[in-house]
């Protein structure tokens, strides 16, 4: 069971016993935990975002860096390979 299916299990139970306080302490507890989920989802979605631009670059690095090198002389002609 996730944390919001628990969190809507405690509203029903707060609602059940009729305690208007205990109500509004779990309808608060279960805003939190949306949000906080909300977040976590938008954190892991960045996180993917950051990793994916990490391996590109660790690419781009590690692969050749000067493509060109020893390949054109200082006038623009090719060298022999």
């Amino acid at each position: 069971m996730s944390i919001l299916e628990t969190s809507r299990e405690i509203v029903k139970l707060a609602t059940r016993v009729g305690n208007p306080e205990l109500i509004r302490a779990a309808m608060t507890a279960m805003s939190e935990v949306f949000e906080l989920s909300s977040t976590n989802l938008e954190l892991q979605k960045r996180l993917a975002q950051l990793e994916k631009e990490v391996e590109e670059l660790k690419t781009a690095i590690y692969s050749d860096p000067f493509p060109l090198a020893g390949r054109v002389t200082k006038n623009g002609t090719k060298n022999k390979d």
